[in-house]
């Protein structure tokens, strides 16, 4: 379609599904848009599972914040085995063989391969998708972003080492974050809101060429009546 409309973009690409063992943070995405009669009914079945008294964080019940609810719980409440139970039991209990949509998710070798010789931009996501990179020490993050670089450029047999660009899943980065892009040589980086972020009344919404404001996919697919 891009092809067709004469439009190139950005493929920001995390690294992990390259050594056989991806985030499947695509797939749960899938999984509870598809196996349920809406997406509602995932975010009622998701929230029953919890051993947290919801009321108690959240005063106001109403369907049209459930995504953010289900945000906010999966990233700030659970820590990530737990978050996957959840789904992993979720999916057996649907019969739901998550193996069986890589083709269909995931982009191969040759996929990449391929829109890079069209002259589409690939660039960084980090390793394995941490949906709240910034709790990661320095160390970690090193590797997040060292591991993703050397696995592209060695995909794309890129010898002149062209990548320098990325977005930063889920929006999450710091101050750390930066310093280790500023020294992979990344020129321009996409954060995901478009307003002033707490705590930060005081900059711009672009506050550098690391952190430049975009839309949030999945806040086009909720106006898209896509949750």
């Amino acid at each position: 379609m891009l092809e067709n409309l004469k439009i190139k973009s950005f493929f920001f690409v995390y690294s992990s599904l390259f050594e056989g063992n991806p985030d499947l943070i695509e797939i749960y995405r899938f999984f509870r848009i598809n196996s349920f009669k809406n997406v509602d009914e995932f975010y009622e079945i998701f929230f029953r599972k919890l051993n947290h008294d919801l009321k108690k964080i959240f005063y106001k019940e109403d369907k049209n914040i459930n995504y953010i609810k289900f945000r906010l719980v999966r990233d700030k409440l659970l820590i990530k085995n737990e978050y996957n139970e959840i789904m992993s039991d979720l999916m057996i209990q649907k019969k739901f063989n998550f193996k069986d949509y890589y083709d269909l998710l995931f982009l191969s070798k040759d996929n990449l391969r391929e829109m890079n010789k069209l002259g589409h931009t690939i660039g960084l996501h980090s390793h394995t998708h941490p949906t709240t990179l910034a709790n990661l020490s320095y160390e970690e993050q090193n590797y997040e972003y060292s591991k993703n670089i050397e696995i592209l450029t060695n995909v794309l047999n890129d010898k002149n080492k062209t990548i320098n660009s990325v977005s930063h899943p889920s929006g999450s980065y710091n101050d750390n974050t930066i310093k280790i892009l500023k020294d992979l040589k990344i020129e321009i980086g996409f954060k995901n809101i478009m307003f002033l972020e707490p705590g930060r009344e005081n900059k711009k919404i672009n506050n550098s060429s690391l952190e430049i404001a975009r839309q949030d996919h999945a806040q086009i697919m909720c106006d898209m009546g896509i949750r």
